[in-house]
């Protein structure tokens, strides 16, 4: 929600501007900034947690997490693109955009903390050290140029917003180690994942499923960080007692976390973009919904597609990768009624299906031919009507 209060000020309106439904507007900041949270190279702080609760190197976590969180942003971007296909947006004039350039000329700099922070994860230091050494390497670099440079006073001002952005993250983390206790001291944790394993019956793919809904619900009340970490408790042993690897599972529950930030009806992110869209928060949040619907994707492709984490032969990561590279377009016209030309239920009911037989191949390289038979002729009578209708004009 901070991710869409800081960059929605001026990502929303720059959309507005350029023909998007505000409640669009809305939801398209909040999707992207809940896949901040699991982006590498710096993820959310739940990513350090899950680090250290699985004992995993921090930087294989977001080696693993690097691949389904680009496929993410795919998703969306295409998404986004055929919505503004859709409602005739335009862009911004050339004029309007600052010259790449110049630009990179005059802030090239302030990418060096980032990469410094990256390095020192990399060669094992602690995060807490990275997040040092990135923050005296931008009062150093903001030195280079005059309108840049930061003096005691601009230091002090950024160390005060600092506290106050992590006021909330640690009264939160603070109550949840009482909350975590009394789960742990009063076997709950055990229990409730006995009580989800005997609900799914056994069945791998309705334990997810279970999953996810709890992480909903669980995520109404509770930020990201905070969800993972009851997640990891109650739904992470269940998991792992279905033959699930541990890292995976709680993977499956860190990005289940996220879920709740774009899922009505309490969807607190697709609210803050509401408030600043001036749109109706319900819409928003379903509009929401209907942008990062991949993110509910992607647990059980961590389950029954592990090449897509990287676990598994290069050729087998290329396989599947392309695989979803080429069913994620499909997936994203069927959601918004849009490709070249506008769709009608059944090109919907179509693109679904191509994209599904993509996204699972149940029955191996045969699913993943019917998939892309049917994705060629869906494209292929798309560009005829295409054709068409410009004959016509």
């Amino acid at each position: 929600m901070a991710n869409v209060v800081a960059t929605g000020t001026f990502t929303i309106p720059v959309m507005k501007k350029v023909g998007y439904k505000p409640e669009d507007a809305g939801a398209i900041e909040a999707v992207a900034s809940t896949g901040g949270q699991f982006m590498p190279p710096v993820m959310g702080a739940g990513a350090f947690i899950l680090a250290s609760f699985t004992e995993t190197p921090y930087i294989k976590i977001a080696i693993m997490s690097a691949l389904p969180a680009i496929l993410y942003f795919y998703s969306v971007g295409w998404k986004v693109h055929f919505q503004a296909v859709k409602d005739g947006a335009m862009g911004l004039r050339k004029e309007e955009i600052p010259d790449l350039k110049e630009t990179f000329k005059n802030g090239w700099h302030f990418l060096l903390p980032l990469i410094l922070i990256v390095v020192f994860l990399v060669r094992g230091y602690s995060p807490s050290m990275g997040a040092f050494l990135g923050c005296v390497s931008t009062v150093a670099l903001s030195w280079r140029r005059r309108e840049t440079r930061m003096g005691l006073r601009e230091i002090y001002e950024a160390l005060v917003i600092g506290g106050k952005n992590s006021m909330s993250t640690g009264a939160t983390v603070g109550t949840l180690g009482i909350i975590m206790a009394g789960i742990v001291l009063g076997g709950l944790g055990p229990k409730f994942s006995a009580m989800l394993i005997q609900a799914s019956r056994g069945n791998l793919f309705l334990a997810i499923v279970l999953v996810c809904i709890v992480a909903t619900i669980i995520g109404m009340g509770l930020i990201t960080t905070a969800s993972y970490i009851v997640l990891s408790i109650v739904a992470a042993p269940a998991l792992i007692s279905l033959g699930v690897d541990k890292v995976i599972a709680h993977l499956i529950c860190f990005w289940t976390a996220t879920f709740s930030n774009i899922t009505p009806p309490v969807c607190v992110s697709a609210f803050a973009g509401a408030a600043i869209a001036e749109a109706d928060p319900m819409k928003t949040g379903l509009s929401a919904l209907k942008f990062g619907l991949f993110l509910f994707i992607i647990p059980f492709t961590f389950v029954y597609y592990p090449q897509i984490l990287g676990q598994g032969s290069a050729m087998e990561v290329i396989y599947f990768t392309i695989a979803y590279l080429l069913a994620i377009p499909m997936f994203a016209a069927a959601l918004i009624g849009q490709f070249y030309t506008k769709l009608n239920m059944l090109q919907r009911i179509w693109a679904f299906a191509a994209a599904c037989a993509l996204f699972f191949p149940v029955a191996g390289f045969v699913t993943t031919l019917i998939g892309l038979v049917l994705g060629a002729a869906f494209f292929v009578l798309q560009r005829r009507q295409t054709q068409s209708v410009g004959a016509a004009v």
